[in-house]
This record gives C-alpha cells, sequence and structure tokens, in this order.
C-alpha cells in the first residue's frame, strides 16, 4: 500500500486513525440520542440545549 506525505492512502483504504475517529464519531453521535431521550423527562429543552452546548465547547476547546 502506498501513502502520499499527508498519510492519505492511494490504493483506497483508510489509514487506522481516520478508521478510529469515525467510529468514535458515529458511537459518540448516536449515544447521544440515548442519554437526550432518558433525561428528556427530568429537563427542559432549554436546560438540554445548554448542557449540549456546553459538553460541545468543553470538547472542542
Amino acid at each position: 500500500m502506498t501513502t502520499t506525505s499527508d498519510g492519505v492512502s492511494t490504493a483506497g483504504r483508510l489509514s487506522t486513525p481516520v478508521f478510529a475517529a469515525i467510529v468514535v464519531t458515529v458511537l459518540a453521535w448516536a449515544s447521544a440520542f440515548v442519554v437526550i431521550r432518558g433525561v428528556a423527562p427530568h429537563f427542559g429543552g432549554g436546560a438540554r440545549a445548554l448542557r449540549r452546548r456546553t459538553v460541545g465547547a468543553s470538547l472542542l476547546s
């Protein structure tokens, strides 16, 4: 398998770190729906939105 200088495979395969990032992203995104459904009876829409923004901001910083 040949790769370019930026780590992109020329054989059409994903590198291991890229594949791992995709898997983690999809699993985190899918689990968010379960958590939102579970806390829906306990928190209003505004509180849930604030929590989503807070978690997102902390993960991106």
